[in-house]
């Protein structure tokens, strides 16, 4: 069935009160950024900040003191050789796989029982 035409344009007075807002709605809008901007830069500077900085430690050859050494993905490649990196690497995986599954099985097996 093909779309009708409204047999009646719409005007800009049709548009606005279409798109008339409640005074609640105004002023929830006005204080969107003051509540949010604060937390923004609270979340920028606790947890992507260090973040970054973590990233670009770890392709720098750096004692923690004195001037660092650009070392690129050195440092990845040389900790994915590592025999002991790889073997707890393996292990946290499926600790954290197999003890996640394993609860969300007795979650789940509890749901079950208490329906």
């Amino acid at each position: 069935m093909p779309a009708v035409a409204s047999p009646v344009p719409e005007t800009a007075s049709r548009r606005s009160r279409r798109l008339r807002l409640s005074p609640l709605e105004r002023s929830r809008r006005r204080l969107f950024v003051p509540f949010v901007y604060p937390a923004l830069v609270v979340y920028a500077a606790v947890m992507v900040a260090p973040t970054v900085f973590t990233l670009w430690v770890s392709l720098n050859h750096w004692a923690g003191a004195g001037p660092m050494q650009w070392a690129g993905l050195s440092n990845y490649t040389r900790m994915f050789k590592d025999p002991v990196f790889r073997t707890s690497f393996v292990n946290t995986f499926w600790i954290v796989f197999g003890v996640g599954i394993g609860v969300f099985a007795i979650a789940f097996l509890l749901t079950m029982l208490m329906r």
